[in-house]
This record gives structure tokens, C-alpha cells and sequence, in this order.
């Protein structure tokens, strides 16, 4: 299966590739994420892809499970590519929290939609703390 918009193709094995890189070797999203990330300053805004609205900051971004990024394939076979985030203040998380088909055990989610045109933008866990799964295609740097 490919995800043409993102140059990316499912492996077996449920591995989720980037085609190309400049190795020559396919990267993992998580891989070409954390590289990006790692070069920005930490006041560096990320803003709503869509509207511009300012969502979080570098300097929110935190490891779950170990890393920042992850693939999750919700139970419709959607794949979701997200960082973590500490904070979300340009985020607004809506209905029920919920532990149906979560991806962090212990944790209760809910959608999170941008404050400013509602769109989703991920998700907001709950549970020994809380944090923001953010989908990385849907952030920007401010224009």
C-alpha cells in the first residue's frame, strides 16, 4: 500500500517507509521527524497547516514510549504518522475521554481539533500525566 502524498510505502511486517533519502536508504517517518525537529530552536512555533493558528512549540516536544514520533493504524486501517507534545495551547480536545482501541496503554484519549478552524490535529491523552499526539503533516512553520 502506498501513501502517495507523503512518498511513503507499507513494508510487511507493518513497516511504514519513506521512499528515498539522501543514504539512498528509506527512512522511517519517526527517523525523518526527529531529524527535523532536532534542528530547530526551541521558542520555534508550529502553527496549523491549514490556518496558520499557532499550535505548539518546539520546546513541547517530548518522548512517549521512548520516542517522539509514531505510526498507528487506527481500526480502520487509517495510518497516522505524530509527535508528542508536552503542551498544545492552540489545541481544543473534544467528547468523552476514551480507552476504546487507545495506542498508550493506561492513557484515555480524545480528538483534538485546532482552536481556530477546527481542524483534527490529533489527540489528547490522559492518564499518569497527559500529552498531545499531534499529526506532524498537519503542523507548518508560521508563513
Amino acid at each position: 500500500m502506498q501513501a502517495a502524498s507523503h512518498g511513503a510505502e507499507w513494508h510487511p511486517g507493518g513497516e511504514y517507509r519513506l521512499k528515498g533519502s539522501a543514504s539512498g536508504a528509506p527512512q522511517t517517518p519517526e527517523a525523518e521527524a526527529e531529524q527535523s525537529l532536532e534542528t530547530r530552536e526551541p521558542e520555534t512555533p508550529l502553527c496549523c497547516a491549514r490556518c496558520g493558528h499557532p499550535v505548539t512549540r518546539e520546546r513541547h516536544r517530548i518522548a512517549v514510549s521512548g520516542r517522539h514520533a509514531h505510526t498507528r493504524v487506527n481500526p480502520f486501517g487509517i495510518v497516522f504518522h505524530f509527535g508528542c507534545f508536552a503542551l498544545a495551547e492552540g489545541c481544543t480536545a473534544d467528547g468523552p475521554p476514551t480507552a476504546e482501541e487507545t495506542w498508550f496503554p493506561g492513557f484515555l484519549w480524545q480528538v483534538a481539533h485546532c482552536s481556530a478552524c477546527h481542524t483534527h490535529l490529533g489527540w489528547c491523552f490522559r492518564g499518569d500525566g497527559a500529552f498531545f499526539g499531534l499529526l506532524l503533516d498537519r503542523l507548518t512553520l508560521p508563513s
